[in-house]
């Protein structure tokens, strides 16, 4: 099926094409001047995959004048605006984390200006190796969702249609991933809509620091409770990737065991060499290896 489409938008007439439909039904389906409205009370948490963006929305969410929303409440998909509406604390915006829709950023610079997003980066060899411990029924995140991640994005970086996606390895697909959703933080920062950009490895090692700024960046008072979300978990709730709410921030995450061969980090190294340069992000050494 995957091969298939890819015959089809290797076209770059049919690809333009199918981008202006595409971009045609998301308008009627969130229709601008609704959205337009509710931009300013947005806080959109976006980055790549196994980033950081669930302990960066868990920690908003507890902050008292914070309502959460996470992607998996709404089946993966922008949530109508019904459901972007505060309700049972005294809530000023809403924090929705949405690291499955950086490849509609176009929407959100047209109509959703007025929003602020909250990016966070992660070293693309922990990245990478997160994604492929990832496990679910039909394999690991890489092997279940690169391949359409990265289809999604050629919409605003027609040169993935060079890509040979259906015969990369899982690492070098991950390495993709990474590297342009990289892309779209740098279209971010160069749009109109305020971001603020962090590293996750910063965010584990001065919490404290990080969600000061992340807070009054978005204009609220500084709250303590942000830096317990494990203390207002919602039972039973799991999110995306397995990230239990209930356990505390934990600071090992910073330098993770990495599942990856000599070969896999020259992969990794090559593609993301760009963006890794900008984080200051180097080459693991042996030790951080398995």
């Amino acid at each position: 099926m995957f091969n298939s489409i890819k015959k089809v938008i290797n076209d770059s007439v049919s690809h333009r094409k199918l981008g202006m439909l595409r971009n045609l039904r998301y308008r009627l389906a969130y229709p601008p001047p609704l959205y337009a409205k509710i931009a300013e009370n947005l806080v959109l948490v976006l980055g790549c995959q196994r980033s950081g963006n669930t302990l960066t929305y868990l920690m908003l969410n507890a902050h008292p004048s914070i309502q959460g929303i996470d992607e998996s409440d709404v089946g993966y998909k922008f949530p109508k605006r019904n459901c972007l509406k505060v309700k049972g604390k005294e809530e000023t915006l809403i924090a929705l984390k949405f690291p499955t829709q950086t490849a509609r950023i176009d929407y959100v610079f047209d109509y959703l200006s007025s929003a602020k997003i909250i990016w966070p980066s992660r070293n693309p060899y922990a990245v990478v190796s997160s994604m492929l411990r990832w496990k679910e029924q039909k394999g690991n995140w890489i092997t279940v969702y690169a391949r359409d991640e990265l289809w999604q994005h050629s919409f605003l970086f027609p040169e993935i249609n060079d890509i040979e996606l259906g015969s990369l390895d899982d690492v070098s697909l991950g390495a993709y991933v990474w590297k342009y959703k990289e892309r779209v933080l740098q279209l971010c920062k160069q749009s109109e809509v305020a971001t603020f950009t962090f590293e996750y490895e910063s965010l584990l090692d001065k919490p404290r620091q990080i969600m000061t700024e992340i807070i009054e960046f978005i204009g609220l008072e500084w709250d303590e409770s942000v830096l317990n979300h494990q203390d207002q978990y919602s039972p039973g709730k799991r999110y995306p990737g397995g990230t239990d709410g209930s356990k505390a921030l934990d600071r090992s995450r910073k330098n993770p065991e990495l599942c990856l061969t000599e070969r896999d980090i020259e992969i990794i190294t090559h593609v993301c060499a760009e963006g890794m340069t900008v984080h200051g992000y180097r080459s693991p050494s042996q030790t951080e290896r398995q």
